[in-house]
C-alpha cells in the first residue's frame, strides 16, 4: 500500500514501482537471494525455485509452511483481552485458533491479532539475510528455544488431529523472534 522509501539500489519496491508483470514475477522469484512474505500467494514462485523464504506475521499458526529447511517464520501475537497478555502457542491451539481464518473467531474469544513490531521484523530480516548468505539450512542445528517451539507445535498438531497436514517439520522459527517472545513456549 505504501511506497517504500530507500536509497539502496539493491532494494526494489516491486509492489508500488509500476513495473509489475507476470514475467518479472517469475524472474525475480528465480533470482532473489531470499523472499520476505506473509504467505499471500506470490511466495509459491520462490518455492518453485527452492529459494529461502522468511514468513513474517504468519496466521493462522496451524498452517505454517514447515516443509522446507529454507523457511524461517514468525507468527502474529495473539493478545487476550481477558488475560491482558499474549497467548502461548499451546493456548492458541487450545482456543481453537490455530486454524482460524475468520476475524469473528478471534473476536468471539476476545483475541486481538497484533503484527510483529518494526524491531522484530528488522531483527528477523537481518537473521534471515545471514541464514541465506551463509547457507545455514541444516534445521537439525537449532537453538533450544526453537526446538521447544517445534516440539510444542507438533504436540498441538497431534492433539488437534492436524499432523497429517504437515509431515516432517523442517522450517525454523526465527531465533531472534522466539528469544524475545519466550512466552510462546511456556
Amino acid at each position: 500500500e505504501k511506497k517504500l522509501s530507500t536509497n539502496n539500489p539493491m532494494i526494489i519496491d516491486y509492489a508500488t514501482n509500476g513495473d509489475r508483470n507476470e514475467f518479472l514475477d517469475i524472474y525475480l522469484a528465480s533470482k532473489c537471494e531470499f523472499t520476505i512474505s506473509n504467505s499471500t500467494g506470490w511466495d509459491a514462485l520462490p518455492q518453485i525455485f527452492r529459494k529461502p523464504i522468511l514468513f513474517i506475521d504468519y496466521a493462522p499458526v496451524g498452517f505454517l509452511s514447515t516443509f522446507s529447511s529454507k523457511f524461517m517464520v514468525t507468527i502474529r501475537h495473539h493478545f487476550s483481552k481477558e488475560y491482558n497478555r499474549n497467548l502461548t502457542l499451546k493456548e492458541i491451539f487450545d482456543y481453537n485458533l490455530g486454524f482460524a481464518y475468520k476475524s469473528k473467531d478471534f473476536e468471539d474469544k476476545n483475541i486481538i491479532l497484533n503484527n510483529n513490531t518494526k524491531e522484530e521484523i528488522k531483527n528477523t530480516v537481518l537473521e534471515m539475510e545471514s541464514f541465506a548468505k551463509n547457507n545455514e539450512f541444516d534445521s537439525s542445528n537449532q537453538p533450544e528455544d526453537n526446538i521447544m517451539f517445534w516440539k510444542i507445535y507438533e504436540e498441538m498438531l497431534i492433539k488437534h488431529n492436524r499432523l497429517n497436514f504437515h509431515g516432517d517439520i523442517k522450517a525454523r522459527i526465527s531465533s531472534k523472534f522466539i528469544e524475545n517472545n519466550k512466552y510462546l513456549i511456556k
